[in-house]
């Protein structure tokens, strides 16, 4: 494949993807024209096995999307992340927070400024998805929220989101922090 048509095919896999693109969205024998691609300054490397194009802007959801993407496919965005994607008030920071199994603890997202929480294994119904990323469960969200220590009022301001939003019911909620 030319680097014209692998530049376009980067391209059009990172618009959707806040400008990011993972090394294995491409066939193994295009990883040397990613690597060329780099050297030359069009894609920057932001984390391993994930490149940005160069000159897109970095957001809080790329930054987010590439550690997610470094840490693996079992990391899941949890606590202040996964209460921004789901857009309850109060959240707008720009926390990056995401568990990862206990033996993935090590695992570098260098210069991203991601928090890793380690985590025994969370349970089916506890992960969703949600912009393309694994991310704990709304009622979840809230309950290592308050294990957290987050203030009162923005957990209440979280368990209101929520509920207006239609996430879930304070039902579900209950249920989950009772568990």
């Amino acid at each position: 494949m030319a680097l014209d048509e692998l530049v376009a095919r980067i391209a059009s896999i990172a618009v959707t993807q806040h400008g990011l693109v993972r090394t294995d969205q491409v066939a193994p024998g295009e990883r040397v024209g990613v690597r060329h691609l780099a050297r030359r300054g069009h894609l920057v490397r932001v984390a391993k096995g994930v490149y940005g194009i160069a000159g897109a802007p970095v957001t809080w959801e790329q930054r987010l999307t590439a550690a997610a993407w470094a840490l693996g496919r079992d990391a899941v965005v949890s606590h202040m992340s996964a209460a921004r994607l789901w857009g309850y008030e109060h959240f707008a920071d720009d926390a990056l927070e995401v568990p990862v199994p206990r033996r993935q603890r090590g695992r570098a997202v260098d210069g991203l400024g991601v928090t890793v929480h380690s985590a025994l294994r969370l349970p089916r119904g506890d992960v969703r998805s949600h912009s393309g990323l694994r991310v704990t469960s709304p009622e979840r969200t809230i309950v290592d929220l308050a294990r957290a220590g987050t203030a009162e009022r923005r957990l209440e301001a979280a368990v209101d989101s929520a509920l207006r939003l239609r996430l879930t019911t304070l039902e579900r909620v209950i249920d989950r922090a009772s568990a």
